[in-house]
């Protein structure tokens, strides 16, 4: 079991939630992840039966995410891929197949990420050194440490989950003016949550929107106490 910090977790969902319950003038985004996600899920998309997945299968679809990576991947571990076949079989939970599954290229949790959203896009999101570097500005990039990727993500994870159905149903609207298509709640705030970080300077987040969390955050300790 991965440990996740709680605190991590609730500043995390607290910015989301700011971001996304800020007054939005959603533009049409024409670029080529919105181009191709919709293709992309039409290949991911498509149902593998029960015992059907296969070392052929898993390499395809995670050589295809590579697409969405600005390199190719440098390494593979096929035993890693045989493994990952069989928890994908037996519809193993994300906590036990995110590790296996970011050995198989280049150790690369963002490519897991990207091929297990392809297969789950209700519950599993992506993940990237943008993002990373917005919600973790603490340190210096550790996605290469597969341990810190993997609790980073499962805190992303557990962060997009905790957004109120409210903010989520918001967050679709938004994707939906902005792409042309509908997509899940999990996608629309990855989504909007990359586009923010993509303006935003290494090293953190905007001061107001920091301020925005303190504050939150002493309200919610009064509320608390």
């Amino acid at each position: 079991m991965v440990a996740l910090s709680q605190n991590k977790i609730e500043l995390i969902t607290l910015e989301l939630e700011q971001l996304i319950g800020r007054t939005w003038e959603a533009k049409r985004i024409d670029d080529f992840y919105v181009f191709s996600y919709p293709h992309l899920l039409a290949g991911g998309g498509r149902l593998v039966s029960a015992g059907g997945w296969s070392v052929d299968e898993v390499t395809r679809r995670l050589t295809t995410v590579y697409g969405w990576m600005p390199c190719s991947p440098k390494s593979h571990n096929e035993a890693a891929m045989g493994e990952l076949v069989l928890l994908l079989n037996v519809d193993a939970s994300l906590v036990d197949i995110m590790p296996v599954a970011s050995r198989c290229l280049s150790n690369s949790l963002v490519a897991a990420s990207k091929f297990m959203h392809w297969a789950r896009r209700e519950t599993a999101p992506m993940f990237d050194c943008n993002l990373e570097a917005r919600y973790w500005p603490e340190t210096r990039s550790r996605l290469s440490y597969l341990p810190t990727a993997v609790r980073r993500y499962f805190e992303w994870t557990s962060a997009i989950d905790a957004v109120s159905p409210e903010l989520k149903a918001r967050a679709r609207s938004w994707a939906h003016t902005s792409f042309g298509y509908d997509v899940t709640a999990v996608r629309a705030i990855e989504a909007m949550a990359f586009y923010a970080a993509a303006d935003t300077p290494r090293g953190g987040s905007p001061p107001y929107l920091q301020l925005r969390i303190t504050h939150k955050l002493t309200d919610h300790a009064i509320r608390s106490a």
